[in-house]
């Protein structure tokens, strides 16, 4: 008993929207599809249950051993099913690394644990945002050294100039212990640049390569996400 017309919010839809697809099974026409693939979706969607982006995630991977580096899964932390202006930008800067193919190397876990102002003069002071945490990628998983922290230089209300140093060690994608020294600058334009540096075999392309990195800001501090390029060989 479909209408020829009817009214979906602000869209006025034809009785061929819901006809065409009502019998389909999604999942079973995505699945012979072998093309590179990103899934972004907000974990408190209250439209679409995340499970479904789970699930497509799953679908995708087909009959592979291991993950499929081209296919990827991307939760947007407390995201509702239509981004708002911060989302907007989390999920425009993931999309444009895919463009790029770069993959995320790193995902940080940042925690605060606390501040002190240091007052140079009159509208300029110095921020220093101490945190704890932990980092985990399909190459390296992780535990934040003591002494990392957040310093910002503020002068008129705006911040000057922002660099965050921390070392994380734990283990690579062969199991080995190593570390990785992370130097995240926030550069003019308001982008993060991180330089990454490690004593890992496995991660040694990370030394030296151009990285970019998105702060998904949250109450108690940061997911920090870090992106590169990375051998296709070294992928997992």
């Amino acid at each position: 008993h479909i209408r020829e017309q009817f009214r979906c919010g602000p869209m006025k839809l034809g009785r061929g929207y819901p006809e065409d697809v009502i019998g389909m099974d999604p999942f079973r026409e995505i699945a012979a599809y072998r093309g590179p693939v990103l899934i972004l979706q907000g974990t408190k969607d209250k439209v679409v249950n995340v499970s479904y982006a789970m699930r497509a995630w799953d679908v995708y991977q087909g009959e592979a051993k291991t993950p499929r580096p081209d296919v990827i899964l991307h939760l947007l932390q407390g995201a509702g099913h239509g981004f708002k202006k911060a989302e907007d930008k989390n999920a425009y800067f993931v999309m444009e690394q895919f463009l790029a193919g770069r993959s995320e190397v790193l995902s940080v876990d940042v925690h605060l644990t606390g501040h002190t102002v240091q007052r140079k003069k009159l509208g300029a002071f110095t921020l220093t945002l101490p945190f704890i945490g932990t980092a985990e990628s399909p190459w390296f998983t992780g535990r934040i050294e003591p002494g990392a922290a957040d310093v910002q230089q503020w002068k008129g209300g705006k911040p000057q100039h922002c660099e965050a140093t921390y070392t994380i060690t734990g283990w690579d994608c062969n199991d080995a212990p190593c570390s990785v020294t992370v130097v995240n600058r926030k550069e003019g334009d308001g982008e993060w640049r991180p330089t990454l540096s490690t004593d890992s075999a496995a991660l040694a392309f990370l030394n030296g390569s151009d990285c970019y990195a998105n702060l998904e800001q949250r109450r108690d501090g940061p997911l920090v996400r870090i992106f590169a390029n990375a051998p296709r060989e070294q992928e997992v």
